[in-house]
């Protein structure tokens, strides 16, 4: 006789992010960041290289491309 005993399995707990109410003192700290980041510049950094354009197509294909749909279309 064989008996199965069903466990369940709890992935994650019930989280209550109190902090605030436990250390006040937080409260003004985290409104510092706040203020900062809300006042800090918008403009990348110097150094942040320029964004990349993917896959970027040359000038050069794009004519070649162009010529051969012209041919395909006076082919067909």
């Amino acid at each position: 006789m064989s008996s199965s005993i069903t466990t369940e399995i709890f992935d994650s707990l019930p989280y209550y992010d109190d902090d605030l109410q436990k250390f006040p003192h937080l409260r003004e700290r985290v409104e510092q960041e706040l203020a900062r980041e809300l006042n800090a510049p918008q403009t990348l950094h110097p150094r942040v290289p320029p964004p990349v354009e993917l896959f970027a197509v040359s000038e050069r294909v794009q004519f070649l491309f162009r010529i051969s749909v012209l041919n395909l279309m006076h082919v067909g």
